[in-house]
């Protein structure tokens, strides 16, 4: 096996979340393959000691003079960045990192002036983002999620009916799901596990729906495995989230998900033209109105089309395996 070193930095705030659990994939996926691999956060000074980031995953501080030395010398990927880090985003895409864009939100001016700046050729996730910043004149590539299985194995019927673990937050909707909730008997309910955005749920879970922290069952950590445990454990997994501009293809959540062999439930307007990895009756089904996530919470699915539904998503997982996804990346650095 050929040595290899990735150093990953993730140039972000937030502890929860896609831009955190795509860095831990990443790294278990490298690691997989047989590539040293070590996670970087950059602040003022250069730590020895090893830090807990969760997912199984440890991480080291590092100054951004040390960090600029590891992409002048090797194979070094910003994992993620936010408005804070543009600074030290930009000296290290000079070096020679490469970055990870996720989706629209992320694109605007700061950033896409760096990337234009740099010469960078960012990566994404989803197919629709390369035609995103395209119409930004920038060229990227597509490699999709790293994905590494981690459900136990659990049988039918489950203790759940349907479980939804997405951050609680506007682009999320999970006020939708609490209005099927006030529709369905307790056995049918939609158990919301995540963390909050509190702007969000006072303002607008608790305005519109004063009980909806009945269902509710806080956020459930960072351990390695544990949303796709839960999926393991449920009929359904719910995700009403949506992204202008984005859509079509996967999130965590719904490669946790498909993971568990859990039913993953949409909003249609995440479906799209341009990728179809999610596809209504396919891989998922979409829905648009708590009304229509009620009827379905209460039919539930045939044996039939659980089967075809569960079926259809092995391939879309073993797309995203780490010997698949890594050598994309090797490609890149090549």
């Amino acid at each position: 096996m050929i040595f290899r070193n990735y150093n990953l930095i993730y140039l972000a705030k937030p502890r929860f979340g896609g831009w955190v659990t795509f860095t831990a994939h990443l790294k278990h996926a490298l690691e997989e393959t047989g590539a040293e691999t070590h996670l970087y956060r950059v602040g003022k000074t250069r730590e020895n000691v090893l830090r807990d980031y969760g997912y199984s995953v440890k991480y080291n501080n590092l100054d951004l003079k040390s960090a600029v030395g590891l992409a002048n010398t090797g194979r070094t990927i910003i994992t993620a960045i936010d408005a804070n880090y543009l600074k030290e985003g930009a000296a290290l895409l000079k070096a020679g990192a490469r970055l990870v864009i996720h989706d629209p939100t992320e694109m605007k001016g700061d950033l896409l002036q760096v990337v234009k700046d740099t010469g960078t050729e960012p990566i994404v996730i989803r197919a629709e983002n390369v035609h995103n910043l395209a119409e930004h004149g920038i060229k990227s590539h597509f490699i999709k999620h790293p994905y590494v299985r981690h459900a136990e194995s659990h049988p039918r019927p489950r203790v759940n009916n349907a479980v939804s673990f997405s951050r609680l937050d506007w682009d999320k909707h999970i006020h939708i799901m609490a209005g099927a909730n006030l529709l369905l008997p307790p056995n049918k309910q939609i158990s919301i596990h995540g963390f909050e955005n509190r702007l969000y749920t006072h303002h607008k879970l608790t305005n519109d729906f004063p009980n909806w922290r009945d269902c509710y069952h806080g956020a459930f950590g960072n351990a390695w495995g544990v949303a796709a445990n839960m999926a393991g454990n449920s009929n359904f997994v719910v995700d009403m989230s949506v992204i202008k501009g984005d859509g079509g293809g996967s999130q965590y959540t719904f490669l946790e998900a498909w993971d568990g062999e859990s039913v993953l439930v949409v909003n249609r307007g995440w479906l799209s033209k341009r990728e179809k990895t999610v596809e209504d009756g396919v891989t998922a089904i979409a829905v648009s109105t708590a009304e229509e996530l009620a009827d379905l919470m209460k039919s539930g699915l045939s044996s039939a089309e659980l089967k075809n539904i569960i079926g259809n998503t092995t391939d879309i997982l073993n797309e995203r395996s780490s010997s698949k996804i890594v050598g994309q990346y090797d490609a890149l650095f090549s």
